[in-house]
């Protein structure tokens, strides 16, 4: 008889309800075909879908991956030919038709290994309306041994027909304890572990890279400033930082993705400035700029800030419609 006690450890931070359930899932041979990983970006999602997928097709016989056998290998350098990635590609607004096609093609095949075939569909809140169409067929009508794991950003982009046949996981933010004492073991001072806990807001993933890759919080500081400059600067200099967020002559997808990285830090500023007015300073994420963020905010109420987020908001959903990202860009940054 299977027991019922978890006995191996993922190493995933945060979330362990949710690996729990899967564990025992494996554990007691009780799978279904679909499953749904939503949550923001570096939360563990991806994390937890790997080792779910090592899980099933180690050869070590254990629930726990090896990591040593040539599955477990193959899966680490992506290449286990019974794994099939799906992905937007680069220039795309969505992931197609005829790629969802071209992933039914492999998972109607025999598996290599007489084992498990597994899709990981990443991004599967970017399918276009035919390709999610084409998917609910292989969700619907899923041949043996066959498991997909979508990995979402947003519920919302999704069809009811597709979430009502994946079991759906909610991924949540991360205790700040989990994620500021996995820092320290991997070497951080405790001041570092302080910043990059805060200014992850619970997302591991994102405090980790802070902490690994220095060019990525100097691009991050960069980005708190500029939102300094836009907020206290002079027309000519709200229209300089524009021209270049706004650049044309890029491609529109490397565009989104720029802009998408200064509103989400610009975000976390206007927040800090809520926390500040509200006397909760102490859970603001850029401790860093505190002093800058405290005389900042004494030019907004309260409500003026919650505005700003919601403005904020409104233009990440516009910018992902393919609206004119210059005109919608101006609107907000000349309000600040």
């Amino acid at each position: 008889m299977a027991s019922t006690q978890i006995k191996w450890n993922w190493e995933v931070i945060g979330n362990k309800n949710i690996v729990n359930f899967l564990q025992k899932n494996i554990e007691n041979q009780n799978l279904t075909h679909a499953y749904l990983f939503v949550g923001p970006d570096k939360i563990g999602r991806k994390m937890v879908a790997e080792n779910f997928v090592k899980s099933l097709l180690c050869l070590d016989n254990s629930v726990k991956p090896c990591g040593k056998c040539n599955n477990c290998k193959q899966i680490e350098r992506g290449i286990h030919p019974d794994i099939f990635y799906l992905t937007k590609l680069d220039g795309k607004k969505n992931i197609s038709i005829e790629q969802v096609r071209e992933l039914q093609g492999k998972l109607s095949l025999g598996s290599f290994g007489n084992s498990y075939k597994i899709a990981l569909v990443d991004g599967a809140d970017l399918l276009s309306i035919e390709a999610a169409n084409s998917l609910l067929k292989t969700l619907e009508e899923p041949t043996e041994k066959t498991i997909l794991i979508l990995i979402a950003q947003k519920i919302d982009f999704l069809p009811e027909t597709i979430l009502s046949r994946c079991q759906v996981f909610n991924f949540l933010p991360v205790d700040e304890k989990e994620i500021f004492d996995c820092l320290i073991s991997q070497g951080a001072t405790r001041q570092q572990a302080e910043n990059f806990t805060h200014l992850s807001f619970g997302r591991p993933g994102l405090a980790i890279d802070l902490f690994n890759n220095k060019e990525l919080f100097e691009e991050y500081n960069e980005k708190v400033e500029e939102f300094f400059l836009l907020s206290n600067g002079e027309i000519s200099k709200k229209f300089e930082i524009i021209n270049d967020l706004a650049n044309t002559k890029i491609d529109r997808s490397v565009l989104v993705k720029n802009l998408d990285l200064s509103l989400n830090i610009w975000g976390i500023a206007i927040r800090d400035m809520l926390y500040i007015k509200n006397g909760l300073a102490g859970f603001i994420g850029n401790l860093k700029f505190q002093d800058k963020l405290q005389q900042l905010s004494q030019k907004y109420s309260k409500k003026e800030l919650v505005n700003l987020l919601e403005d904020l908001y409104k233009l990440r959903n516009l910018l992902e419609k393919n609206v004119n990202s210059r005109l919608v860009l101006e609107n907000f940054v000349l309000n600040l």
